[in-house]
């Protein structure tokens, strides 16, 4: 005599037993041998080919919807920029005369972090100054009157110069100044990125 398992209610029933002391149903596979027998599994209600396909689809839809909340208002220009990646502005050796200046412009259609890096190359170890201004501003500066800047990615004096700071949607300059070496020109590697990878 061997215990096996009712198939109605998982009780532990004899296998001579006629019908199970638990919940009193008779063996499904008939007779009094109360054997559990495996059987083939109900029919799914939707074959496999056709769950795939419904699947296929429904991920499709889902990354239109996506894609499309995305492609619209701030969550969306955030996600083309990551999308898109860095945008190297400009990345060049600048030759700046004695006590004069050096500018790069540049237009944001939309607020995006900015990159500014600048590092001396050669006869500028006295420092040079670094702007980043709106392009009104440099119109000032190049005239000698007074101008704004931006703080967060301007200095003056540096021989190496790294900082990232978001910058509204507008038009600005970026300035190499060459105010400690009156008598040489200097060489300065100016690199400035939107959205950088950092």
């Amino acid at each position: 005599m061997a215990l096996v398992k009712c198939v109605d209610c998982g009780h532990m029933v004899s296998d001579q037993a006629a019908t199970c002391p638990v919940c009193g149903k008779l063996p499904r596979n008939g007779g009094g041998t109360g054997t559990q027998t495996e059987g083939k599994p109900k029919n799914p209600i939707l074959s496999w080919p056709t769950r795939t396909l419904l699947g296929v689809v429904l991920g499709v839809v889902f990354f239109v919807i996506v894609f499309r909340w995305v492609g619209s208002g701030q969550a969306g220009s955030a996600a083309r920029r990551a999308l898109r990646g860095p945008e190297v502005v400009c990345d060049e050796e600048l030759v700046v005369e004695a006590n004069g200046a050096q500018m790069r412009g540049l237009t944001l259609p939309s607020a995006r972090p900015l990159l500014v890096e600048a590092t001396a190359l050669k006869n500028a170890d006295k420092g040079f100054n670094v702007y980043v201004m709106e392009m009104k501003d440099w119109e000032a500066f190049s005239q000698g009157a007074r101008f704004r800047y931006f703080m967060a990615l301007s200095a003056p004096k540096v021989t190496r110069f790294r900082r990232v700071a978001t910058l509204p949607e507008g038009s600005y300059a970026v300035v190499v100044q060459n105010s400690e070496n009156f008598l040489k020109a200097m060489a300065v590697r100016l690199k400035v990125v939107a959205d950088p990878a950092e």
